[in-house]
């Protein structure tokens, strides 16, 4: 297909997309941002997930109390206090965290019981630094616009080359940026923990305890596997806690080279 053909077949389409959106400031991310859905709606989405999750998953009430403490004190020192967290245990022997567009975060029982108290405010403000930046929301935005186009591509004769490469272009992209957002998360993550009380060193013996805890199991299932561990990850947290006045406790800074 000629590319202005697929243009004039796709600009509409963005156009239309675009018509529902409203641009807002993001203090996680600090920039103006276009969204296709609302404070309100973004907290309805979530909270049909959470429900839909939570009858797939058994929610332990081990260690909730002492979860859901941490979790508040994290979120209220983020960057958008007044979404209706909830912290809940999923009854997992996986390492593993997940968070919810509009404030559902869950932490599996394993991680709960692996990680001390600053490794698990570092993960849960990691979990709530996704939300404070809509990466959730986002990514439902970019699935609808693919879905979207790729309707209109199918509905033409001879597009299917065209709808395939679309695919595979979003999916590139979405590796890219999910990279990005990781980083993000993890800068955010462990600013949070740190305003709250909790030190942040805790992000390297944290990644470190997990990718042992992995090597020993055999598998890379899990919190690493969905937040891929890299040099570049451990670098840029290196850097920015050496933005941080710390205070000295038990862990060193270099704690995760040891």
């Amino acid at each position: 297909m000629k590319l202005t053909k697929l243009f004039k077949i796709a600009f509409p389409i963005f156009l239309l997309f675009l018509t529902g959106c409203a641009t807002t400031y993001n203090p996680a991310t600090g920039k103006e941002e276009t969204s296709m859905y609302s404070r309100e709606k973004e907290i309805a989405i979530g909270q049909a997930m959470a429900k839909k999750l939570e009858k797939k998953y058994k929610i332990s009430k081990e260690k909730a109390q002492y979860v859901e403490w941490i979790g508040r004190r994290v979120a209220f020192a983020s960057d958008r206090i007044a979404l209706p967290y909830s912290f809940k245990i999923l009854d997992r022997k996986d390492l593993n965290a997940l968070a919810l567009p509009g404030g559902p975060v869950y932490v599996t029982k394993a991680l709960v019981d692996k990680v001390n108290e600053d490794e698990l405010a570092v993960v849960l403000g990691h979990e709530i630094a996704h939300i404070t930046a809509r990466h959730g929301v986002k990514r439902l935005q970019a699935y609808k616009l693919y879905t979207l186009l790729t309707v209109a591509l199918m509905a033409k004769k001879g597009t299917r080359e065209a709808a395939k490469f679309t695919a595979q272009a979003i999916n590139i992209l979405s590796l890219a940026y999910s990279q990005e957002d990781e980083l993000l998360a993890d800068r955010l993550g462990t600013g949070y923990a740190y305003k709250a009380g909790f030190d942040p060193r805790a992000a390297l013996t944290l990644l470190k305890k997990l990718q042992e805890e992995e090597k020993k199991r055999g598998s890379r299932r899990g919190w690493l596997s969905t937040h891929p561990l890299s040099s570049e990850r451990i670098a840029a947290l290196k850097e920015y806690l050496k933005t941080l006045p710390l205070k000295t406790n038990t862990l060193s800074p270099d704690s995760s080279d040891k």
